[in-house]
């Protein structure tokens, strides 16, 4: 129940954030200043899924991270760096930085 209320109160942004770095923490890796695959096979469509927004949303953050350079897809991998907590999107487009606990 917490989390579902956290996670709704959170920015998708950040929820995102959060979900991709708990991936990598569950096979006891962690994101690091360089890209790295997430260590499960995951879609876009299930990442939506479970930050409880729509695909064609979360596309447009994964848009701006990999402008940011934060963010990859390499065929049906997706690789992200530690970078992603430090740059977050607003919901209107507009970047904002974000200097948020690394947990």
């Amino acid at each position: 129940m917490e989390g579902m209320l956290l996670n709704d109160l959170l920015p998708v942004d950040m929820r995102l954030a959060r979900i991709i770095d708990t991936l990598f923490r569950a096979r006891g890796e962690s994101l690091s200043e360089r890209l790295k695959p997430v260590p499960v096979p995951v879609t876009v469509l299930q990442l939506a899924e479970m930050v409880h927004a729509d695909r064609a949303f979360l596309s447009r953050i994964l848009s701006k991270w990999r402008e940011a350079e934060c963010f990859e897809r390499k065929g049906r991998r997706l690789l992200f760096s530690r970078a992603i907590f430090d740059i977050c999107l607003c919901l209107e487009g507009r970047e904002r930085l974000v200097r948020a606990p690394h947990p």
